[in-house]
């Protein structure tokens, strides 16, 4: 029975790759067997013996996740800049009663991200803007882009070569990174400018850690340590799949599943 797309049932990412893996194998889309890799060592979620290589994604809302970076996060200074503030956190969760590290937490991790959009203006320089469509770029050059839609009930692939931040950095576009709603938060969004045209292409930068605060805390938390990271996110995939050619396949219970083209 080909993979049914359940909205009411939460998919992990994980196991969101094995479920378009098996739906894509049975349906033939390549001709051959679609294998799962994952893990931290591989670039690509999945791959066929004809070379074909793919980046497989949950689209639930308005935003799918492009990658996570720690590397890039130390590199810039996020790493050494929060490092003073977990310390001190540190030291001071150890005389807050245990009953009130919950609510003692939560405004820590409010003010850690005030710091943190407060930095940004630093650290959101145009060679790192560049640097981070670059690594983008070259991180998924060549693959598919599988997309499961979970509300529709569909899934769209599109070679990533069409995504609009590859068409316009070959055309001589260059990033910057700004501050779409002239808010203070910790994300910020990448504009392709040249010439005095700016194109939204939809690509927002987080500024975050992965675990948070609580590791610190009597909560109890399985992570034992917090890391500073940079999240790529596509804003309006709607907007994105408008915009390059795709193949189309409706989730279904039959086992006959036919694409739109």
């Amino acid at each position: 029975m080909s993979y049914k797309n359940d909205g009411s049932v939460h998919h992990g990412g994980v196991q969101n790759e094995k479920d378009m893996c098996a739906f894509l194998t049975e349906i033939d889309h390549y001709g051959c067997e679609l294998v799962h890799r994952g893990g931290t060592k591989q670039v690509q979620d999945a791959d066929t013996k004809n070379g074909d290589e793919a980046t497989i994604k949950k689209w639930e809302g308005a935003t799918h996740d492009w990658y996570n970076s720690s590397p890039l996060a130390r590199e810039v200074g996020l790493s050494d800049r929060i490092q003073p503030f977990i310390k001190k956190f540190k030291k001071e969760i150890a005389n807050i009663p245990a009953d009130e590290h919950y609510t003692y937490r939560k405004e820590q991790e409010e003010k850690l991200r005030e710091f943190i959009a407060d930095s940004l203006d630093e650290l959101c320089t145009d060679a790192f803007a560049d640097k981070f469509v670059r690594e983008f770029i070259n991180h998924s050059k060549g693959m598919d882009v599988i997309i499961n839609e979970i509300k529709e009930k569909k899934v769209h692939i599109y070679k990533f070569d069409q995504h609009p931040a590859v068409v316009y950095y070959n055309k001589g576009y260059k990033p910057v990174i700004i501050s779409k709603s002239g808010k203070k938060k910790c994300s910020r969004n990448i504009f392709m400018v040249k010439d005095g045209d700016k194109v939204d292409i939809g690509l927002r930068v987080r500024f975050v850690t992965n675990n948070g605060l609580k590791p610190f805390t009597k909560e109890g938390s399985t992570n034992k340590s917090t890391t500073a990271t940079i999240k790529l996110q596509q804003d309006n995939v709607k907007n994105i799949l408008s915009k390059v050619t795709k193949v189309c396949y409706p989730v279904v219970d039959e086992t006959n599943v036919y694409p739109d083209w």
